[in-house]
C-alpha cells in the first residue's frame, strides 16, 4: 500500500510516498512537464511571469521574491513578475465548489456557494481569494482556498530538488573520497528549510494560529501596537507639522465557522498595493508609511520575536485612514490637526517566524555597533537604544 503524503514536511515520508511504481510515474511526469515548460520559455516573446507560473508554486515563490528587486532584474521584469503575487491563473470554479463542499459544514458551504462570484479577487502560487458578502457577517469576507494539486506538486519538487542538492553537495576535487567539497553550503539543509516553509503555508490551521499570535501583539491597543504608536509620535516632528506619521497596523480576523483544512475565511481588508504596477519607485508621500513599515519589521524582528516572514507586495497594503465621525472631523479641523495617515495592512500569515531571544539580542547589539561606526554623513536620527524590560520574561525593547 502506498504511504500517504505527510501534512507537515518530512523528506523521508515524501520519499516513501513516491518510491513506488505509481509514485515513480508521477515523478517522471513532473520532470517531463518541467522540461517542456523550460523549452517553451525559450520561445521569443513569451512573458517571463507566464513561464515561471507554468513551472509551479515552488518556482513562483522565487519569482515573487525577484519582483521586489527591480535593482537586480530591472523595472520591466520586476513589474512583470509582480503579476505572480496576486494575478496567477485561477483554478476552475468547479474545483472551488468541490473544495467548499468537501471542506465546510453543509450549512456554511451552502451560504458560501450562494454568495460565490465567478472570478476570484486574487490568485497566487498556493491559492486564490474570493470577496464574499455573507448574511452571517456585517462586513465583507475573504475566503482563501488551497490550489488543487499544490501539495503533490511541491512534494515532488522537494524530492527532485533534494536529489539535485545532494548530488551537487557530493562533488569533490580531486574526485576521490578524500577530495575537498567544491560547494561548501549545506544545500540539502537549505532545500529542506525552503520546502518545510512551503508546507507550513499550506496548513491553514497553522495560519489561523499565526494570525492569532500576531494579532495579540499588533492589533490596536496591544503592547507592541502601543510601542509602535509611540515611535510614530516621535517621527511626527521629523515629518513636519502637516504630515501625520502612520501609526497603525490593520489585520484580518479569522472566521473559524467558515474555515477548514483547505478553506480559510477572514474579514476582508481594504487597501491598495504600496507600489502600483508600472512604477518602480515610491512617491515621497508614501515615505512615512514605508518608515512605519520598517519600524514594524524591526519591532517584530528585535523586540517581540514574532515576525511576518512573507512580506512581498501582495501581502502588504496601504489601508485607508480610520473613518471619523462628523464631529471628530470638525474638531480636528478646528485644532488644525494634520489629516489622519494611511494604515499598513498585513495579509497572509502562512509564514510567521519566531525569533529566539538570544538571536534578537545578538541582532540588536550588531545594529547598535553599526550605529556607532564613523560616518561621513550626518546622522538622520537617534541611535539604536537597547534597554532591559522589567518583565519577568527577560525581554528587551529597542528604538531607532
Amino acid at each position: 500500500m502506498r504511504p500517504p503524503l505527510p501534512a507537515a514536511y518530512d523528506a523521508s515520508a515524501i520519499a516513501a510516498h513516491y518510491y513506488t511504481a505509481e509514485g515513480a510515474a508521477a515523478l517522471r511526469g513532473r520532470v517531463a512537464s518541467i522540461s517542456v515548460t523550460v523549452v517553451r520559455a525559450l520561445v521569443p516573446g513569451t512573458p517571463l511571469h507566464m513561464s515561471i507560473e507554468a513551472l509551479g508554486p515552488s518556482v513562483i515563490k522565487f519569482g515573487q521574491a525577484l519582483a521586489n528587486r527591480p535593482d537586480l532584474v530591472g523595472r520591466a521584469i520586476a513589474d512583470d513578475l509582480r503579476l505572480l503575487q496576486d494575478s496567477c491563473t485561477p483554478f476552475a470554479l468547479a474545483d472551488v465548489q468541490r473544495i467548499i463542499r468537501e471542506d465546510l459544514p453543509p450549512a456554511a458551504a451552502d451560504e458560501v456557494l450562494a454568495a460565490l462570484p465567478e472570478r476570484p479577487a486574487a490568485a497566487a502560487s498556493l491559492g486564490q481569494v474570493y470577496r464574499l458578502s455573507l448574511p452571517s457577517y456585517a462586513s465583507p469576507v475573504a475566503l482563501k482556498l488551497l490550489r488543487p494539486g499544490a501539495r503533490e506538486t511541491i512534494a515532488m519538487d522537494s524530492l527532485l530538488a533534494r536529489a539535485a542538492a545532494g548530488w551537487l553537495q557530493s562533488l569533490r576535487w580531486p574526485p576521490t573520497a578524500s577530495g575537498a567539497r567544491l560547494l561548501k553550503p549545506a544545500l540539502v539543509a537549505a532545500v529542506d528549510e525552503f520546502f518545510s516553509r512551503l508546507f507550513e503555508e499550506m496548513d491553514y490551521a497553522n495560519e489561523r494560529a499565526n494570525l492569532a499570535k500576531f494579532g495579540a501583539l499588533y492589533r490596536p491597543g496591544q503592547p507592541a501596537a502601543r510601542a509602535l504608536a509611540a515611535t510614530a509620535r516621535r517621527r511626527r516632528g521629523e515629518a513636519g507639522a502637516t504630515v501625520a506619521a502612520a501609526a497603525e497596523i490593520v489585520l484580518p480576523q479569522a472566521l473559524p465557522g467558515h474555515s477548514g483544512g483547505r478553506c480559510l475565511a477572514m474579514t476582508w481588508v481594504e487597501g491598495e498595493p504600496l507600489l502600483p504596477r508600472g512604477d518602480a519607485t515610491l512617491p515621497p508621500s508614501s515615505l512615512p508609511l514605508v518608515r512605519f513599515g520598517i519600524d514594524a519589521t524591526l519591532s517584530q524582528m528585535l523586540e517581540e520575536g514574532v515576525m511576518h516572514a512573507d512580506p512581498h507586495g501582495g501581502n502588504l497594503l496601504r489601508a485607508p485612514s480610520r473613518t471619523l465621525s462628523r464631529p471628530q472631523r470638525a474638531l480636528r479641523a478646528l485644532l488644525r490637526r494634520p489629516p489622519l495617515p494611511p494604515r499598513l495592512a498585513y495579509l497572509d500569515f502562512g509564514l510567521v517566524s519566531e525569533v529566539p531571544l538570544q538571536v534578537r539580542e545578538i541582532r540588536a547589539r550588531f545594529a547598535l555597533g553599526c550605529s556607532r561606526l564613523p560616518s561621513d554623513e550626518p546622522s538622520s536620527g537617534a541611535p539604536l537604544r537597547v534597554s532591559p524590560e522589567s518583565e519577568p520574561s527577560g525581554g528587551f525593547r529597542c528604538s531607532l
